[in-house]
């Protein structure tokens, strides 16, 4: 018994020796972070301190204090080292044996409003934070933070709205993924039973298949090269037969005296005779034109040659809308060309200083006779003799780039008439006033008007001086009624400087009142040549009968 005694005696100063040697730390249940007053109140821009404290029963020993500050309206000017300016939050780590430490943090009111400060994410060894300071401060003055507060919660709705749509977004493709991947494997459980039936058979399905499209192309080929053979040879045998056709007339004209134009029709001729009717109509009368000329011009020579000038060109009678259907269609000859004259032996001169207008209807060539004169296209037939470099060709909005303001614009159309960079900086303000877009020029040109696009094109079109050889394709109708007067005053004071001009023009009033002579087209061939008033007299003439 009294070893059992002498036991439980030894067990218990070995326990006593334990704590004695391991100490176990006691604390109080919790720990307080408070502030040194229940508020604050200071004006803009002047400087506070504000006291901030750690309380505890017992020693304090490791702490982690967040201090959270408004940072648009305050600014710390001491008593922390670590701080997150951005976010407002001060960070005061360290250790301390003491039951309370106090930090003296001073700031600089930067701006008026309400705001407060407070103690955020803190620890203090193994104490339960049971109060957390958070007091108003209250500052006077202009709320300048206000608009940056505002902002920055606009922002952040656009954030969360944006957050939101992205989440909504990556929900929907998930499900869509999901979907894609059902499907890929029914899809592939499909593959595989259609596999496991035709193994049997797939090779000989590919032999037969691969029989099919060699013969398929075979034939394919040899059916293209028939056709090819074919259609050459009808139109060597079509060519044969015109070109006989035009020998057998020739040598009943040369064989004849007195022989007239009408005589033709007692030939057989089908549409190549009516065709060498209408050629002789025209050498006749461009004879006729160019004897009166010869005459009127005898001690000049012409600026502008258009000599026997045609334009053909040649328009598919279908439209494919592919190379298979293209195939089809020239198997079934059913491919065809139509040639269209554009410009048909056209021949007439210009003279130095002979203000010309063309006139005819919508389609007759009058702008592809312009063209060929200042080199744009080249003729079929014929030729012009003309010194090109001495050449200005007129015409409106001719390059406009609509997504670029009107200022880009007069230098990129500038540049695509010819103009250098230094000429549209000297002729800018002139070319600006001239078209009465002052207020207008750093608009994009997608947003002006047609009369205002118009308008601009003109006053690019017509800065500076005139050329030797002046071309005008339809200047003469811009904008609205007055700014119509001005721009034919404009053309007037070029076309009457000593330039020799070629314009085209659908009024006939501006062709009488300025041109020295008059060329008329129609449909591709010459009509008339002559004196302004009568050549419009008889297009006047024709119009009305076609009423």
């Amino acid at each position: 018994m009294k070893q059992i005694k002498n036991t439980i005696l030894l067990s218990m100063m070995c326990i006593v020796i334990t704590i004695m040697l391991n100490p176990t730390k006691v604390f109080a249940a919790d720990a307080k972070l408070t502030f040194g007053s229940n508020w604050y109140e200071k004006s803009s821009g002047s400087e506070f301190p504000i006291g901030a404290y750690i309380t505890t029963e017992g020693p304090i020993g490791d702490y982690h204090v967040e201090i959270k500050y408004d940072s648009l309206r305050m600014e710390l000017i001491s008593g922390a080292d670590n701080v997150d300016v951005e976010n407002g939050i001060i960070t005061l780590e360290g250790n301390d044996r003491k039951s309370q430490i106090k930090f003296w943090l001073r700031f600089r009111a930067i701006s008026g409003g309400d705001t407060n400060i407070e103690f955020v994410n803190s620890t203090v060894s193994d104490y339960e934070i049971t109060t957390y300071g958070n007091v108003p401060v209250r500052l006077s003055g202009e709320d300048t933070a206000a608009a940056i507060e505002a902002e920055r919660a606009l922002q952040q709705e656009v954030e969360n709205i944006e957050e939101t749509e992205t989440i909504v977004e990556s929900e929907v493709q998930e499900e869509q993924q999901q979907t894609e991947v059902t499907n890929q494997v029914v899809s592939q459980n499909n593959e595989d039973n259609v596999q496991k039936e035709t193994r049997n058979s797939i090779l000989f399905n590919v032999y037969f298949v691969v029989l099919v499209v060699v013969l398929l192309v075979s034939t394919l080929v040899i059916l293209i090269v028939w056709a090819i053979i074919q259609s050459s040879r009808k139109k060597a045998q079509k060519k044969g037969k015109q070109k006989k056709k035009y020998i057998k007339a020739a040598d009943e004209m040369t064989n004849q005296k007195d022989l007239s134009v009408d005589d033709l029709y007692m030939y057989d001729l089908d549409e190549m005779v009516e065709s060498l009717k209408n050629d002789v109509q025209s050498f006749m009368y461009e004879n006729e034109v160019r004897e009166n000329e010869e005459d009127e011009n005898s001690d000049l020579e012409p600026v502008i040659v258009v000599d026997d000038v045609t334009m053909e060109f040649h328009l598919s009678t279908v439209n494919p809308s592919g190379l298979k259907e293209y195939l089809i269609q020239l198997l079934k000859q059913e491919v065809r060309y139509k040639r269209l004259f554009a410009l048909y032996h056209v021949s007439f001169n210009v003279y130095k200083g002979e203000i010309v207008g063309i006139i005819g209807t919508n389609g007759s060539g009058k702008s592809t006779m312009l063209k060929i004169i200042s080199g744009a296209l080249k003729p079929t037939s014929g030729k012009v003799e003309v010194d090109r470099r001495k050449i200005q060709l007129l015409t409106l909005g001719t390059g406009f780039d609509f997504e670029l303001t009107a200022r880009e614009n007069v230098y990129l159309n500038g540049s695509i008439i010819g103009y250098s960079r230094e000429f549209l900086d000297a002729h800018y303000d002139e070319i600006v006033e001239f078209a009465e877009l002052e207020d207008f020029m750093d608009q994009k040109v997608k947003n002006f008007s047609s009369g205002m696009v118009s308008r601009l094109g003109f006053a690019i079109a017509t800065a500076g001086d005139a050329a030797e050889i002046l071309i005008l394709d339809e200047v003469l109708s811009v904008g609205d009624e007055f700014f119509r007067k001005k721009s034919l005053k404009r053309i007037k004071e070029m076309i009457h400087g000593g330039s020799t001009v070629l314009m085209v023009s659908h009024g006939m009033g501006t062709i009488i009142e300025n041109c020295t002579k008059c060329v008329w087209i129609e449909k591709g061939e010459l009509r008339m040549i002559g004196e302004p008033k009568k050549v419009c007299a008889e297009y006047r003439k024709l119009n009305e009968e076609r009423k």
